[in-house]
């Protein structure tokens, strides 16, 4: 197996969750060191609570993204369940498909956003950092989501045509 190909199926498995942890942690460090800052030497820095809060909004979006990879997001199967399986795969590909044609607008509103962002030069308060990088959290989350939510429907696709094949 090349090296290009573990390092996608790496990437695959473990984007997301890694990119989560990091942020947990980054984000510990920072509120810790807030916290000592401000109760120990009666210093407090702005800065800190600026930067926990932007990686908290990361942190939501990427969230989405593994969220969905390891089906955790709620969801109404109850209904399903009373269906035939051929009425329960099409229901379930289009609940997927509307999920992903959401996504998709969800992105390109993000990337609007985050266009207008950086041509108004807007900036944070305590960081003095373009305030557009922030806001590509948006794209960047949902572009992860896009694409976890069309593994997810080739792997229903394939699930049911397995299953017709096996039928017939």
């Amino acid at each position: 197996m090349s090296i290009l190909k573990k390092t996608l199926l790496y990437l695959d498995e473990k984007l997301e969750s890694h990119l989560c942890a990091f942020i947990v942690l980054l984000m510990f460090i920072l509120v810790f060191y807030q916290v000592v800052l401000r109760y120990v030497f009666n210093s407090p820095n702005n800065w800190t609570e600026e930067l926990a809060r932007y990686c908290h909004v990361y942190l939501i979006f990427i969230s989405c993204s593994y969220a969905a990879k390891k089906k955790m997001h709620v969801r109404v199967d109850v209904l399903l369940n009373i269906w035939p399986k051929k009425i329960r795969y099409i229901a379930a590909l289009s609940g997927e498909l509307l999920w992903l044609v959401f996504a998709v607008a969800i992105w390109v509103l993000g990337i609007r956003l985050t266009r207008t962002t950086f041509a108004v030069g807007q900036i944070s308060v305590a960081l003095r950092f373009p305030l557009a990088f922030v806001y590509m959290a948006l794209p960047i989350g949902y572009s992860l989501l896009i694409i976890r939510l069309f593994q997810i429907q080739f792997s229903k696709l394939r699930e049911y045509l397995t299953e017709r094949r096996s039928n017939i």
